[in-house]
């Protein structure tokens, strides 16, 4: 024991047992190979046993935002935290954004997610693929349809021909063939005796405007034929250009009769006998052509099915 004593003794005297409290927290009285490497590791000197240098590890640079990928949403708050658990048992180092602000619900700012480095991403994709497929709910959905500034669907989008559309098409057809059979009347019926009195001088019932009238009708009808017959064509080739064209159509076959009128307006012998029956078909195109030029440019049927 006195022997033990005089060893211990003489090494403090000779300063090579080192209290390291001062240094690394350790308590004195440790080896001095020990003592002294424990210091070199704190302060970064040399080893007195070995003649190596040791140095504490340099730390590792905190990745920014740009060298992140995000690998998993957590819409269900079990599989977050199961997803969280798969990438520690794999010794991938992740962040998680978005989960203290949410609760690990879905809101505002977007559901939580989980980013790691770019150079884990495939080694944590492969972890994580035994974790199921998070199903958002309805309302979550509409959290996020909200924050993203999009409306929420309704439902399915109807699309084809049919509904208020294949209407509109029938209508279409309708319109070019009673076009036809007004200019093969007034074709056949040119130079019959009720024409002559009308646009002759000097004739029972003559007046000045009813040779430019006929002329006008005739090529008027003659371009709404030809037109209504490119709209067919557009129709079932469902163009994406029907639907302006089909409103400009409508618009300009009101505009007609709503001249025709006009002119026959300032005939006195056909002023006298005009009756609502004359205004049947001003009254009927301009109802098609305001509901149909609404409905060609706000339904979604029609937006669904003219794309080509």
């Amino acid at each position: 024991m006195r022997k033990s004593a005089a060893w211990m003794s003489m090494f403090r005297r000779r300063g090579r047992i080192v209290d390291t409290n001062s240094i690394d927290g350790s308590t004195a009285g440790q080896l001095p190979g020990v003592a002294l490497w424990t210091a070199g590791m704190s302060r970064g000197l040399d080893c007195r046993r070995c003649d190596a240098q040791h140095r504490p590890p340099e730390r590792t640079p905190t990745p920014t935002v740009d060298e992140l990928v995000t690998v998993a949403v957590g819409f269900d708050p079990a599989l977050f935290l199961l997803a969280q658990s798969l990438l520690r048992d794999a010794g991938i180092p992740y962040v998680t954004q978005g989960e203290r602000a949410q609760d690990l619900f879905a809101g505002g700012a977007g559901p939580p997610r989980i980013r790691v480095k770019r150079e884990d991403a495939e080694r944590a994709r492969a972890a994580l693929s035994e974790v199921p497929e998070p199903v958002p709910s309805d309302a979550e959905l509409a959290a996020l349809a909200e924050s993203a500034g999009q409306p929420e669907e309704a439902g399915p989008i109807l699309s084809g021909l049919g509904g208020l559309l294949a209407a509109l098409g029938v209508i279409l057809h309708f319109r070019a063939v009673w076009i036809a059979h007004e200019l093969s009347e007034l074709v056949t019926r040119w130079n019959a005796k009720e024409w002559r009195d009308v646009v002759t001088p000097g004739g029972r019932a003559y007046h000045p405007l009813w040779a430019p009238y006929r002329v006008g009708f005739l090529a008027t009808d003659s371009l709404l034929f030809l037109w209504a017959m490119i709209l067919i064509a557009l129709f079932w080739r469902r163009s994406r250009w029907f639907p302006t064209a089909t409103s400009l159509f409508l618009v300009a076959d009101w505009v007609s009769e709503a001249l025709s009128l006009l002119v026959l307006w300032q005939i006195p012998s056909y002023a006298a006998v005009m009756s609502a029956y004359a205004l049947r078909d001003f009254f009927l195109l301009g109802v098609l052509a305001l509901v149909g030029t609404l409905y060609l440019r706000d339904s979604a049927r029609v937006r669904a099915t003219f794309t080509e």
